[in-house]
């Protein structure tokens, strides 16, 4: 083992394979073998559907299993109620996607040292898209993406950077995020955003940023969505107050389809024109998972194309690119 484990801080996770993609459970054991590997407490929540088999090994992980119905994007629900399962001892949390691994071996002790003195880091300073079948970086990226900065860094750098409303000034919000257990038990993670962009809304609120025309090109003004929102944000911003930093360093986000079948900018849009209300769209079902009201029948209908559109292996695709 890399790095002694560190009981002050631990690593959650989520896993829901409705459509049985190959490659998100390959992904999904390798980025669980590298945080153990580098020392990490992991816990993981997995969703199966109601008539589905569960797909990780339940003696490999600290794993929690729930069943839910319906394909809904629902990360951040599920990292809510991971939190809940932590032990007395945490008291700092790591949000991670189950598709990256960190290069440097020491991040987590870094980013626990980063929490004594900030409400929220994003333990990373650049990340990489790897091409289809690479498990590190090599100068290639997919689809020439590239290298990217962090938020959180491009935030230290310069706060104005936040309220930027384009994506590549102001960095990467997604991946991994970091945070003390008491913030997030007070605030929760922001998880009604059906378009998987909760991360990016998140980040602005975690750098107080709560004015970026970002927020409005991604889920609109004057709304129930964007009320709702905003309400989530504003008791965020009073805890964390822009106490926003990064770790140095480097995260590889393992290929699992083509960047053009994630369509970010356009699902935003689709969701506006659908008139979504949390609030009216959706309940949540006796695990605690959210499922659509019966009134939601459009949207269910659209969160469905949505999940079936990503072909997340279709190999074809990456070697075309």
């Amino acid at each position: 083992m890399e790095n002694s484990i560190r009981q002050d801080i631990w690593v959650i996770s989520c896993y829901s394979n409705p459509l049985g993609y190959r490659t998100r459970r390959q992904n999904f054991e390798r980025f669980a073998a590298s945080i153990v590997r580098q020392g990490g407490n992991l816990l993981v929540l997995e969703k199966a559907e109601v008539d589905s088999q569960f797909d990780l090994d339940e003696q490999a992980y600290n794993c929690v299993r729930l069943r839910g119905d319906g394909l809904i994007w629902q990360k951040e629900r599920m990292l809510n109620l991971a939190l809940r399962h932590l032990p007395p001892e945490c008291r700092k949390v790591v949000w991670a996607d189950g598709d990256i691994l960190f290069e440097a071996p020491n991040w987590l002790a870094l980013t626990s040292d980063a929490l004594e003195h900030d409400i929220v880091v994003q333990p990373f300073d650049r990340s990489v898209r790897l091409p289809y079948g690479h498990l590190e970086y090599r100068g290639e990226s997919q689809e020439n993406s590239g290298v990217t900065e962090s938020f959180a860094s491009c935030y230290q750098r310069d706060a104005a950077l936040s309220r930027n409303e384009i994506y590549a000034n102001h960095g990467h919000t997604g991946y991994a995020w970091a945070a003390r257990r008491d913030f997030l038990e007070t605030c929760g993670l922001y998880d009604v955003c059906i378009t998987g962009s909760g991360d990016h809304l998140m980040a602005h609120a975690f750098a107080g940023a709560l004015s970026s025309p970002c927020i409005a090109k991604m889920i609109g003004e004057g709304h129930a969505f964007a009320r709702h929102f905003a309400r989530w944000a504003q008791k965020a911003d009073g805890i964390c107050q822009g106490r926003l930093g990064f770790v140095p360093g480097t995260v590889l986000h393992l290929w699992h389809g083509s960047l053009a079948n994630r369509r970010y900018f356009v699902r935003n849009q689709e969701v506006k024109e659908l008139d979504f209300d949390p609030e009216r769209d959706m309940r949540l079902d006796a695990n605690g998972l959210w499922t659509w009201a019966d009134s939601a029948g459009h949207l269910r209908e659209w969160s469905a194309a949505f999940f079936k559109s990503r072909h997340e292996d279709d190999v074809e695709e990456a070697a075309a690119a």
